[in-house]
């Protein structure tokens, strides 16, 4: 049984019991408790997939046996909440992953597949026009940078036609020649570039004071950091006069 079915059984189960007369008798509690270590199974079996872990290497991680692995994802025991935190930090989920996912990390895996032999054609060609530009705007002609970053003039070329890809070290050493930042090759419009956005933003998030983070992160504060982005935003007169403002209410 798939995890789709077993969830949509427990799904119905549910809905079933809400739409239930207050005559009608409750759910088995036992079958209840089943279905749901059979979630947790699957959940916890997908996610240990997606690390490429075996069973043995989990069961070493955790410190437990493997028969004890295959008991948590068969079923047949459901694993306590410290043993389901320690599973979240070895296999790298947030631990509401195990308790409200409605797809497995598998299948997130199989949504994300794109072709990457037309990736690397657009980023190849996406990369060379910015060199090219840039250089353009630089004022260098295609032999004057082709003799500062060491390649040969033809080479140079097909990097900018998009025609190879560009190795990092010469990338970097060509924005370097060009004054700009490595960083301005990066894409930030289709899947991955959102994506690898977005693990550079968790990376800054984690860098921040504990404090801050766990600010941050109530979204009761939503609001305020809402104000925070407004002001930024403000030039400094306007931020003046509104420091004023709360001055005046304040005396």
């Amino acid at each position: 049984m798939s995890f789709s079915d077993i969830a949509n059984r427990f799904r119905k189960q549910n809905e079933a019991e809400a739409a239930a007369s207050p005559q009608k008798p409750p759910a088995d509690p036992q079958e209840v408790l089943r279905l749901r270590s059979r979630i947790t199974g699957v959940l916890i079996r997908d996610a240990r997939v997606a690390q490429g872990y075996n069973v043995e290497q989990l069961a070493e991680l955790m410190q437990t046996s493997s028969d004890q692995v295959i008991a948590w994802e068969f079923g047949h025991e459901s694993p306590s909440l410290p043993e389901l935190e320690l599973l979240a930090y070895w296999l790298e989920v947030a631990v509401s992953h195990f308790m409200s996912s409605t797809e497995t990390l598998v299948e997130q895996i199989v949504q994300r597949k794109l072709d990457q032999d037309e990736y690397f054609k657009i980023r190849n060609r996406m990369i060379g026009t910015r060199i090219q530009n840039v250089r353009e705007q630089a004022g260098f002609t295609l032999e004057y940078l082709a003799e500062k970053v060491g390649l040969d003039v033809q080479t140079l070329q097909h990097y900018e036609f998009g025609q190879l890809s560009v190795p990092l070290a010469q990338l970097t050493s060509i924005a370097s020649t060009l004054r700009i930042n490595i960083n301005y090759f990066l894409e930030g419009r289709d899947r991955v570039g959102k994506y690898l956005q977005a693990q550079e933003l968790f990376e800054n998030f984690l860098k921040m004071d504990p404090e801050v983070r766990e600010f941050v992160a109530q979204p009761s504060n939503q609001a305020y950091i809402e104000l925070a982005m407004r002001l930024s935003e403000l030039g400094t007169q306007h931020l003046r006069e509104i420091a004023e403002g709360i001055l005046e209410i304040t005396l």
